[in-house]
């Protein structure tokens, strides 16, 4: 459909007279063409260019006579604050009249309760409004769909079981799967109802196969059927699977005959009763079964008074057709209906719209969306409505000029449209968008700095090689390392650096985030998760609290409250493991934990619930136990759900059994939360930092630079469980039903809507960019996991082959570089998300004031070696950063055996393995028949690193190190005997691996102000003792214990040893309250190793450096000549930054 260009201010004379459609690519201002839309209508002042009122004369529009619709509370909320702007913008003008002035005020004043709101609110209002002409209950409670779960939970467990059908179907069927029957039954009853039921059960009948293939056989003079000789009868007594692949692929696709050999197939070798125990009884029992389960549903809503937003969108439905009860006052109380992302529309919307708007003399229908962003199916959403509603509605423009990116983006993104959208049956293909001539912004590269070159103009697109998924996520990050180095935002004169802000990451799915967040805590990036709303669902914080309610709620001593409260110990809420939780004894009253339950039961008798919160934090420690492990979103997460808890119980009222209840079934997706917000976890909103969003939350954002991290996860297709639903051709409003293994052709259209909607998603997500936009080059090795791989992979390849691009090469980044003061203070509201509750138990006094200003320091081993400090950091770091070949002479020694891989890749899959290895299976470890599991674990690590994750030769060598290390033997430096021990034989209960830390050090007197952080690879108990272990991939010259001693100094890891020792008896005088760190030192802590394990050996102490202080005065001493002195010599350097 050709359509005409949208020009504002020079609209046609009946413009406001038609009924419109307006189709609004991305970034071509839909918003801002509605508002200036409705400033046209509310200031003609005697309605000539209007449509006639309902009396059949001219006359003016007021503002509360238009009714906008949105599709969330948010774009409603944006949509009145323009139009209060434009509006208000509007009286200033001086050249309106006096009357003209007067008409804009008055609208003004109506801003507030004009009906600007989405869809569900409009039809909530009616319902109110209307009551008595929907016959609406007002009482009724309204609830969430979701509730639905429960009384189909409920029904196939009460009912079913009595059912002869269901007997049959479970005799019958080998392989049923009862849990897959009730999701087939959950996904049709989303779209059933019963006075127009949407479904067609496709049945399989051998007979009309037979007839239809002898049929074929004797009509049609087929090439296809002489080659494989066909006979429909012999094929139905021995048709194989190997001989059916093989026919599939000579049918070249032909839909006949592609259905025909699927169903000769299916009936191969079967009877009629066979394809009914198989197949048809499936089909045959949900249609029985889900106008059963719809009616269960509204029978206990009526018994419950209870309704959905469905409910009041089908009474509203009901009563809009055929000139009903709702059509007049709806048309007399709205002239026109203006309504935004319409491509989201579904039959039940739309049908209102129609009823009402389309089918009126005195009112008009406004419609603007884009079908190319029709990415919410999930929701409901129906194109197929959408194609048929701008069919009925005629008379449609376009807006054609992308306001939102620059010049290049939109030259280059053109040409990747017109492979995106080449579907010739997509009924958006794309139009080329126009650029205007205002915008030239672009991204500009400065190679070198302070060389005088003038930095040169960078594509708009940028293209990623990589291997794997965690190989892609640290090209990411390293590019927007080097763009935040080297990139300016120019436009004409102006030029701005590029700003962590300016930044997107885009991901399909929650999963594919993962990767990312994690090289970007490598590169120390600061980022956030857009709208994060995790907080109950699936949240493992909502269950510990579930948990540990349901047991301090019960009420006696029995072995199954004992059981509970059991389960409530080895929550984080009291921290014991499963051996002390099981031996815990509840008869003993003298115990303080068991005094804690009583407490609490009794605060739980009196409806002190505030009182109850604030004892379960004081009394368990949770909140010193996770800010000393530096889990603060965790604690965030806990404080959240605890106000959540209180307001159900103070607010609402609800007794505690019910919110118990309700929290496990909020973890278990069954219910919702109450408000709208309760369940977006409370985080910084400032957008000075990286985004990380889903494609679906990015949908009506911007950003200068977006990069695209998707494609690595994901179903095969959008077929599930046991059948496949697809729209009826003749019918969009109506479904056929099929077993999924029985319709090769329905297969493929289910494949085909899945690549459509992928194929919509993909522009959504490109869009979003000003100026820049880096995509993923897929290997092909990549594409076998999901469509939306394959999809990328086949766009992009075929774009890349008629547009060459070239790949992001190899780029210098400064290694000095770090963060600016807008970046570091943007970066610490990660830390103010727990704001005064986060007190680390080393800074019991807070932080400095130095004039005027609060300021804390931050560093960790690695900077402080190095004389340079940094803010906190929010993850790991490289734990290859000392070991840097260009940084120590050391490294420069070659291996004399010339085999295994040198470099910092290396040394981070090695530290990777002891992290995930079962330090017990060492001992039996072949290293000529290594176990796959330790093969594959072994070879995941090698290959994140771009490591030869194939070449055998180095996973056997890398395997005999580890067997070498762990198998060697430790001395017991705090005895003096010369005992040894193995890390084999360490308990895995007495190993924490990569321990993280958080540390306030003493600058002056007792207050600290110089904060680290940092993790240390191992610490670990043998014989009652805490100890230290760090492992080093460095080569060295020998691994005699000079040669140890020389690498010790030389590398600073002295300076490492002291602050990790102080750092291990701080941590265990929080956990020994009662008796002095020196004691502390002296009864539980053990000794500190270095273990260089390029040259450890099986049953010696080869390449093992232990230490241990002779006290804890010379640990103090120590630290204060390797650390304490260095920071004092860079702070009078001025070496550090202030916040």
């Amino acid at each position: 459909m050709n359509l005409q260009a949208l020009n504002l201010d020079n609209l046609e004379a009946d413009f406001f007279k038609k009924n419109t459609f307006i189709e609004a690519s991305a970034g071509t201002g839909k918003t801002y063409t509605i508002q200036h839309l409705v400033l046209k209508i509310i200031g003609d002042l005697k309605g000539n260019s209007l449509v006639l009122d309902s009396t059949g004369k001219n006359s003016p529009v007021k503002l509360d006579e238009i009714l906008l619709l949105t599709y969330t509370d948010k774009a409603a909320g944006e949509l009145r604050s323009r139009i209060r702007a434009i509006i208000e913008e509007k009286i200033e003008d001086p050249n309106l009249t006096p009357e003209e002035k007067a008409v804009f005020e008055e609208n003004l004043q109506l801003i507030d309760n004009a009906p600007i709101q989405t869809f569900h609110s409009f039809c909530d209002r009616v319902s109110h409004q209307y009551s008595f002409e929907t016959n609406n209950n007002t009482s009724k409670e309204l609830i969430d769909n979701k509730e639905i779960n429960n009384v189909i939970d409920r029904y196939c467990r009460d009912t079913w079981p009595h059912e002869r059908a269901f007997q049959e179907l479970v005799q019958n069927d080998k392989s049923f799967d009862l849990q897959e029957l009730i999701k087939n039954t959950k996904d049709l009853l989303n779209l059933y109802h019963p006075e127009n039921s949407p479904f067609e059960y496709i049945k399989i009948d051998a007979k009309k196969i037979l007839s239809e293939a002898q049929k074929m056989e004797s009509s049609f003079d087929f090439e296809f059927l002489k080659k494989i000789n066909f006979n429909a009868e012999k094929m139905l007594r021995g048709y194989g699977p190997k001989s059916y692949e093989k026919d599939l692929k000579k049918a070249n696709n032909d839909p006949q005959i592609l259905e025909l050999l699927s169903k000769l197939f299916l009936i191969n070798n079967k009877t009629q009763d066979d394809l009914d125990k198989k197949y048809n009884n499936k089909l045959l029992f949900l249609n029985a079964e889900v106008p059963k389960i719809y009616e269960a549903w509204a029978n206990y809503k009526e018994k419950n008074s209870l309704k959905t937003y469905d409910d009041i969108i089908e009474k509203i439905y009901t009563h809009t057709l055929n000139e009903g009860s709702l059509v007049k006052p709806l048309r007399n109380s709205y002239r026109y209906a203006i309504i935004d992302e319409f491509q989201d529309t579904n039959f039940f919307q739309w049908s209102i719209f129609k009823n009402v708007f389309l089918n009126s003399k005195s009112n008009r229908l406004i419609v603007v969306g884009d079908p190319k962003q029709s990415i919410y199916s999930f929701q409901g959403a129906n194109l197929e409505v959408y194609k048929q509603a701008i069919s009925e509605i005629q008379n449609g423009y376009r807006l054609d000029t992308n306001y939102r990116s620059s010049k290049t983006m939109i030259k280059e993104t053109n040409k990747l449209f017109h492979f995106l959208f080449n579907h010739p049956k997509e009924h958006a293909l794309f139009k080329d968008s126009k650029s205007p001539d205002s915008n030239d912004k672009a991204i500009f590269i400065l190679e070198e700095k302070n060389t005088g070159i003038e930095p040169k103009e960078n594509d708009a697109l940028l293209f990623i090689d990589f291997e794997n998924e965690n190989r892609y996520a640290e090209e990411c990050a390293k590019q927007i390392e080097f763009l935040l180095q080297h990139g300016e935002i120019r436009n004409q004169d102006k030029k701005e650096n590029i700003k962590l802000g300016d930044i997107a990451i885009l991901s399909r799915t929650r999963s594919e985030m993962t990767s990312i967040e994690r090289a970007l805590q490598k590169r120390n990036l600061p980022y956030t998760r857009y709208k994060d709303d995790s907080l109950f669902n699936h949240s493992i914080e909502c269950f510990n609290l579930a948990v540990f309610l349901k047991a301090i709620h019960s009420k006696g001593n029995s072995s199954r409250e004992q059981s509970l409260k059991r389960a409530a110990l080895i929550s984080p809420f009291v921290g014991k493991n499963l051996d002390e939780a099981l031996e815990f004894d509840f008869d003993d009253i003298k115990d303080p934990l068991n005094q804690d339950f009583l407490l609490f039961s009794s605060l739980i008798y009196e409806k002190k619930w505030t009182n109850l919160f604030e004892m379960l934090f004081l009394k368990t420690k949770i909140e010193d136990r996770l800010i000393k492990e530096n889990r603060g979103i965790e604690l965030t997460s806990y404080k959240q759900i605890i106000e959540y808890c209180l307001e159900v119980l103070i607010q609402k009222q609800w007794p505690l059994d019910s919110l118990i209840q309700h929290l496990f079934n909020l973890y278990d997706d069954k219910e919702s939360p109450l408000g709208e917000n309760s369940n977006i976890i409370a985080k910084d909103t400032d957008k000075k930092i990286i985004q990380i969003m889903t494609i679906h939350a990015s949908k009506g954002l911007e950003f200068p630079i977006v990069f695209l991290h998707a494609g690595f996860k994901g179903k095969s297709t959008n077929i599930s469980g046991d059948f496949l639903k697809n729209q009826d051709p003749l019918d969009n409003n109506k479904y056929k039903i099929y077993s999924k293994d029985t319709h090769e052709i329905e297969k493929n259209k289910s494949k085909k809507t899945t690549i459509e909607e992928h194929r919509r998603l993909f522009y959504v997500a490109m869009t979003r960019a000003k100026h820049l936009l880096v995509l993923p080059k897929l290997p092909e090795k990549l594409t076998k996991d999901s469509p939306f791989q394959n999809f990328l992979y086949e766009t992009l390849n075929s774009f890349l082959e008629k547009n060459p691009y070239p790949s992001v090469s190899n780029f210098k980044l400064d290694k000095s570089w770090k963060h600016n003061q807008e970046a570091n203070s943007s970066f610490d509201l990660q830390k103010k998300l727990l704001d005064l509750n986060i007190k680390f138990t080393s800074i019991k006094e807070g932080v400095i004031q130095n004039s005027g200003a609060l300021y804390t320091k931050s560093s960790s081993y690695s900077q402080l070696a190095h004389q340079q400090l940094n803010h906190s950091e929010l993850g790991r770091e490289n734990k290859s950063e000392e070991e840097s070949p260009t940084e120590n002479p050391l490294l420069e020694i070659e291996d004399p055996e010339e085999i295994l891989p040198k470099g910092a890749h290396f040394g981070n899959a090695i530290h990777n393995v002891f992290e995930d290895f079962d330090f017990s299976r060492a001992k039996d470890l072949d290293l000529n028949e290594i176990p796959q599991d330790l093969l594959r674990m072994m070879q995941k690590h090698f290959e994140a690193e771009s490591l030869e994750y194939e070449n055998m030769e180095h996973l056997r060598l890398s395997f005999s190190l580890i067997k070498n290390t762990l198998l060697a033997q430790l001395p017991k430096v705090w005895q003096d005997t010369q005992d040894t021990f193995s890390l084999a034989k360490l308990p895995v209960e007495n190993q924490k691996k990569e321990m993280q830390f958080n540390l306030g050090l003493p600058f002056s007197e007792q207050i600290p102000n110089w904060f680290f952080n940092g993790f240390i690879d191992l610490v670990f108990i043998q014989d009652s003792r805490y100890c230290i272990l760090d492992w080093k991939t460095d080569f060295l010259e020998d691994y005699s214990h000079q040669s140890l001693e020389k690498a010790i100094y030389q590398k600073k890891y002295s300076l490492q040893r002291a602050l990790y020792t102080y750092t291990l008896v701080e941590w265990l005088s929080t956990l020994i309250p009662d008796i002095s760190k020196e004691s502390i030192y002296e009864q539980y802590f053990g000794a500190i190793y270095y273990v260089f394990v390029r040259g450890t050996q099986a049953n010696t102490s080869k390449a093992f450096h232990s230490h241990r202080y002779s006290s804890y005065q010379d640990l103090v001493k120590d630290l204060d000549t390797e650390v304490l002195s260095k920071l004092k010599n860079i702070q009078n350097k001025g070496h550090f930054n202030e916040h």
